[in-house]
């Protein structure tokens, strides 16, 4: 009998999700220049992952380009919910994902509003628009969020679609009126897609997020603190007022 005991324990202890995870193997992304840029040639790379690679490394964690992924967000968000070993970079960190991950940042901030065609003449009140406006937003996104909880609107009031790139083709054919985007994703989308920025404009500022790098519930709490410890010193000015935060976000700005 103390025998099995023992067995069961040490089954126990090994189970995954069980004991908390110190090692990420695997880090989530999604696009969103110049925060994260995905190119065919120089694969995964930008400001936000700059940062991550550099704490990570820093809290003995050192990740490979291959240890990036980039899939669908929403598929992304549940991954590194459920799946210890994971994590996510630039995610809002909003009152309803607070105890789902742990966090790590400020990585970056982004302004988050509502876009339309300039010549629709579009406006927004959150008071008037539920029914009346098609409005698109990514399922799981900070947008959601903010639209269902903050702006009391219905899940029934909006359109979700599966990325950016298929909001804003949507949006120029007339079948959404609104859309929800950042400043930054935004331009981006509409530069992959060979639209005319000047074609569209933001008419409603949503929130102006701060972004985190979120890592899944059962990660090491010392390991976490290394991360944010790590994150704080790279935003420490030195003797001339600069830090080795700005100077890489500078350096993607270019």
């Amino acid at each position: 009998m103390r025998k099995f005991i023992l067995c069961l324990l040490f089954m126990v202890f090994l189970s995954p999700g069980l004991a908390a995870s110190a090692n990420i193997e695997e880090v989530y992304v999604g696009e969103l220049s110049p925060l994260i840029v995905i190119d065919a040639h120089r694969g995964i790379h930008g400001s936000a992952v700059e940062i991550v690679s550099t704490i990570m490394d820093m809290a003995d964690n050192t990740l490979t380009a291959g240890d990036f992924k980039d899939i669908i967000w929403a598929r992304a968000l549940e991954t590194v919910k459920s799946h210890s070993g994971t994590a996510i970079i630039c995610l809002a960190r909003t009152p309803q994902r607070e105890r789902i991950y742990k966090w790590v940042g400020p990585v970056g901030e982004v302004v988050l509003g509502l876009y339309a065609q300039k010549n629709r003449n579009m406006r927004f009140r959150p008071e008037d628009e539920s029914p009346k406006s098609r409005i698109g937003v990514v399922r799981g996104s900070a947008a959601a969020h903010i639209l269902l909880n903050s702006c009391g609107m219905e899940e029934c009031d909006l359109r979700f679609v599966k990325d950016d790139e298929t909001q804003f083709k949507m949006l120029k054919k007339g079948r959404l009126d609104l859309i929800t985007q950042s400043d930054t994703g935004a331009l981006l989308t509409m530069k992959k897609l060979g639209f005319d920025s000047n074609e569209f404009e933001m008419v409603h500022v949503l929130d102006e997020l701060k972004l985190y790098l979120a890592l899944n519930i059962e990660t090491d709490d010392a390991f976490v603190s290394r991360l944010q410890a790590a994150l704080d010193g790279l935003k420490q000015p030195d003797d001339d007022g600069n830090s080795r935060f700005d100077a890489i976000r500078a350096k993607y700005r270019k």
